[in-house]
């Protein structure tokens, strides 16, 4: 599986692009990587309570290993990520979260990847339209780049409230699915899903 997933980053150029104050790259470096893994803490572990302990450090798990990782940086360190997990790997939504994918569900083909983990430093969050070089701007724009490039129509993901309307407020053809037994704190998963042709 690691031989295809180099492929895919093969296929995305291995980018390494600075885009005003930021750099965006699919191919983190040891230290920078670690910084992404320190971010999740903050917002799995901390701010979402869903993995880990307020005291964890670093959060990882053994679904790191065949995705793609994709990290904004400023000054070294890791201000926005996502982990793109292409449609032949382990994915969060068949293990993990099966439980809130919603009853008809039918998804996970070859046009389909999983999104995980996406995450963003709280200074950085931004809604704005006009700001077109946002660090979630430019994660969504890139994760649109990965997707054409590798033929994926369709990413599906779980992600809280707060997430999906992020994605809906930068223009993303979001929509969410709840089911019967979600639970009911406000931060609680929820599956989504997105189609590129929809932005046509």
């Amino acid at each position: 599986m690691t031989i295809e997933c180099n492929r895919l980053l093969d296929n995305l150029f291995r980018f390494d692009v600075q885009h005003s104050d930021f750099r965006i790259t699919c191919s983190p470096s040891p230290a920078l990587l670690r910084s992404a893994f320190q971010l999740r803490a903050d917002v799995f572990c901390r701010e979402l309570g869903w993995v880990g302990t307020p005291e964890s450090e670093l959060e990882v798990d053994s679904f790191d290993a065949d995705v793609v990782h994709l990290c904004v940086e400023q000054d070294s360190r890791a201000v926005a990520y996502l982990r793109i997990h292409p449609w032949w790997s382990k994915w969060m939504l068949r293990t993990v979260f099966s439980s809130a994918l919603p009853a008809n569900y039918a998804g996970g083909g070859p046009s389909s990847c999983e999104v995980s983990r996406l995450a963003v430093a709280p200074s950085f969050r931004s809604s704005s339209r006009g700001c077109d070089t946002s660090p979630t701007v430019l994660l969504y724009s890139y994760l649109s780049a990965f997707c054409d490039l590798n033929g994926y129509a369709t990413v599906e993901m779980i992600v809280s409230d707060r997430v999906l309307r992020s994605l809906r407020q930068s223009g993303l053809p979001c929509v969410g699915y709840s089911t019967p037994n979600k639970p009911a704190y406000a931060d609680a998963p929820v599956y989504a899903s997105l189609r590129w042709q929809e932005l046509l």
